[in-house]
């Protein structure tokens, strides 16, 4: 299966808190210090349908990482090959049937907030999809994550109780496609997460990217909630206020808040920096859903005119928007002009 076209397996198309916790250990005549990120959980409301005709969307983030499980620092690099500073579990960060089970990010350095997936590795140094080294320079230091999957996220067993008429919706950003997955539970697919189009083969480990929105399309009436729990995403370059880059490609993206928090809004996101290399135009839009009403709502960013300068509503009018959440545990369409050739979100941690 080919990789997620990311930042960094996209690299030619673009030129290019909460604070963690320090454990002091004091053995005999030495200290360490052991750094862990914080642990929590974010609610997904996965809406049911409550007596409308049709399915019921809801446009869920991840807002979570899976915990760090390797992170160090870069010591070489030579085309895919990474090699680090730690003896590493021979095979043990190897892609699997669905694609790619863990991603590096580079945590350090002028691309600080760069990730790529890891399609295997040795004891001394991992692999990646692309060449990714001018990006993931040596001393540069690193985190390694799982990536979360759909069984992860939702159960290996569909502990979320989705319904088997539920489907999950994956977009692939440069074909534009979505792929849709649901939980069968029995006849010719066999019991487990299937692809329509695939009869029985096993889709648990399909990977979600951290920056990923998910589109739930849910069939019944009731509403369920879904807690996912996880370590918290710090940013990267700091300890708090650091960043993510998260790619954003011609036309439409479907993106997830990579932070646990509401704190991110139209205004702090970063979405628009005055720059078109970096961020949106005034002629691109966010659209942002209301699940329980099914309602979009589309805002872009005003340079004059009787709108002013500023975040506005597509509906008109000069009233700022800027404090308008991205909301936790939720994702936005970005929608960008024919043309725009895409930029890399430079999403800042809000706390």
């Amino acid at each position: 299966m080919p990789t997620r076209n990311s930042f960094l397996s996209r690299s030619a198309i673009f030129a290019l808190a909460i604070a963690s916790a320090t454990v002091t250990v004091t053995p005999p005549a030495s200290a360490v210090d052991v750094y862990t990120d914080p642990v929590g959980f974010i609610s997904h409301t996965i809406v049911g349908t409550n007596g409308i005709s049709g399915p019921a969307y809801s446009l869920l983030g991840l807002g979570m990482t899976q915990l760090v499980t390797n992170r160090g620092v870069i010591t070489a690099t030579a085309g895919t090959k990474l090699t680090v500073n730690n003896t590493l579990p021979a095979a043990g960060f190897n892609s699997g049937a669905n694609g790619p089970l863990y991603f590096i990010e580079v945590t350090s350095g002028a691309t600080a907030g760069v990730n790529e997936d890891i399609v295997s590795n040795d004891t001394t140094s991992v692999f990646t999809a692309t060449d990714v080294s001018s990006l993931m320079p040596a001393t540069s230091t690193y985190k390694i994550y799982p990536h979360w999957t759909i069984a992860k996220v939702f159960g290996p067993a569909n502990e979320a109780g989705l319904n088997t008429a539920d489907q999950i919706l994956i977009q692939n950003p440069l074909t534009q496609a979505f792929t849709t997955y649901f939980f069968s539970t029995g006849g010719k697919a066999g019991v487990g997460w299937r692809n329509p189009g695939t009869g029985a083969d096993d889709k648990a480990t399909v990977p979600l990217y951290i920056d990923q929105g998910v589109l739930l399309k849910r069939a019944l009436a009731n509403t369920i909630t879904n807690k996912l729990v996880g370590a918290v995403k710090l940013g990267a370059g700091a300890v708090s206020n650091g960043n993510t880059l998260v790619p954003i490609v011609p036309l439409k993206n479907l993106v997830g808040n990579v932070y646990a928090t509401s704190s991110m809004t139209l205004s702090n996101s970063n979405l628009y920096t005055g720059n078109s290399a970096t961020g949106l135009t005034s002629t691109d839009q966010v659209l942002i859903h209301n699940d329980q009403t099914g309602v979009f709502t589309t805002y872009f960013w005003s340079t004059g005119g009787k709108a002013g300068v500023g975040w506005r509503t597509a509906a008109g009018g000069a009233t700022e928007q800027g404090t308008t959440p991205i909301p936790i545990g939720a994702s936005v369409l970005i929608q960008l002009a024919p043309g725009n050739p895409g930029f890399n979100w430079n999403a800042k941690a809000a706390y």
